[in-house]
């Protein structure tokens, strides 16, 4: 798997109703999960404006689709995130190391 390449564990979480939804992302959020890949779906698309409103409180990037060439590019801005904050933490001072 892409994610393991990078040391990232995949955790996947259901979610059939609003209420699921708001669940979902408090408990990624309790996780410190910083990016999540949402599947293609109708019910996704019907609740789209509330994922992306509780990315944005959760600060967790998100993509849609089912593509696996898209995971694979999640995976590798994460991999380039931690990297720019690593180099970020060792060039100034006071910045914690991700």
């Amino acid at each position: 798997m892409a994610a393991q390449t990078i040391g990232q564990k995949v955790i996947v979480v259901q979610a059939a109703t609003k209420s699921d939804c708001e669940t979902a992302f408090a408990s990624l959020a309790r996780q410190h999960v910083r990016a999540l890949l949402i599947q293609a779906d109708p019910f996704f698309n019907s609740v789209a404006r509330q994922l992306v409103a509780l990315a944005r409180l959760y600060s967790i990037a998100v993509m849609y689709g089912r593509c696996e060439a898209q995971a694979q590019t999640l995976v590798n801005s994460m991999r380039i995130s931690q990297a720019f904050k690593f180099e970020a933490a060792h060039r100034l001072p006071n910045v914690p190391a991700a």
